[in-house]
């Protein structure tokens, strides 16, 4: 595979790297994808489908802590050099301009993590009242939303604005921070019930998905649908699945995050 081409953006005073695929055929849309803990962005793009109707854009995490991840405002570990632990989500407000404005014909972005990754997903979602972003829709893969404590940064679900959002998850996945408390993490469906609670949805039914086998043939994906309200809202589970982003022949992962984003917008 040729090298990808590469943005180079200052955040904060800090030098960011970005890998992108441009399929060249001028798309309305562009997905930015985050890659997880002690990851990297040109692998995981690589991971990703390539569509001729959307711009796939990679950021490489920072190094926090020992390993190159994502930094979010219930963490602790900050990089050298950061001001705070907001300086992602303040860079991905960026990012987001920066597509924007490099690809002038793109009119909706949106967003997608999993694992580290997600856990800023979650951030952007919760501290949008904070720094604003004009995403079209955001996606969490393999990661619950963190409890606000009293040493971090506050969030309030009445002043999050809606948005659509989508949470992905293996039904074996258990994802908190090994040097956190389970009870500083909603679980699985109580963090479903905050993005549907933001999002004003009354009507939460299942549904079917498109991709019903998932890795072994006897696994299946099972969608809730939530409507109704403000933004719509959805989750898949994978049956048999832990925290893994899947790449196989029957199932990718970014394959359930694009039905939905097309569900919500993508492509119109």
């Amino acid at each position: 595979m040729m090298p990808y081409p590469m943005l180079q953006l200052v955040s904060d005073g800090i030098k960011r790297l970005v890998v992108y695929r441009d399929p060249l055929s001028r798309p309305m849309d562009a997905v930015i994808w985050l890659h997880g803990g002690n990851g990297d962005a040109t692998e995981f793009l690589n991971g990703i489908r390539p569509r001729v109707d959307v711009i796939d854009i990679a950021p490489q995490g920072l190094v926090t802590g020992s390993n190159p991840g994502w930094t979010n405002p219930w963490g602790s570990d900050i990089p050298e050099d950061a001001i705070d632990n907001l300086i992602d989500i303040r860079y991905m407000a960026l990012l987001e301009a920066q597509i924007r404005f490099k690809f002038s014909y793109v009119k909706r972005v949106w967003l997608c993590g999993f694992s580290a990754g997600g856990g800023l997903v979650w951030s952007v979602w919760a501290m949008r009242p904070v720094i604003p972003q004009t995403f079209n829709g955001l996606c969490a893969v393999g990661k619950k939303l963190r409890r606000s404590s009293e040493k971090s940064w506050k969030w309030n679900a009445e002043a999050v604005p809606a948005i659509p959002f989508v949470m992905i998850n293996g039904d074996s996945d258990s994802p908190d921070d090994e040097s956190t408390e389970s009870s500083e993490h909603f679980s699985w469906q109580e963090s479903y019930a905050q993005a549907r609670l933001v999002n004003g949805n009354t009507n939460n039914e299942s549904s079917i998905s498109n991709f019903p086998v998932c890795g072994e043939s006897s696994n299946k994906v099972r969608l809730k649908i939530a409507s109704v309200g403000k933004a719509p809202t959805a989750r898949y589970v994978v049956e048999g699945v832990g925290h893994v982003w899947q790449c196989s022949e029957t199932c990718h992962t970014d394959d359930l995050v694009i039905e939905r984003f097309r569900a919500f917008g993508l492509g119109r």
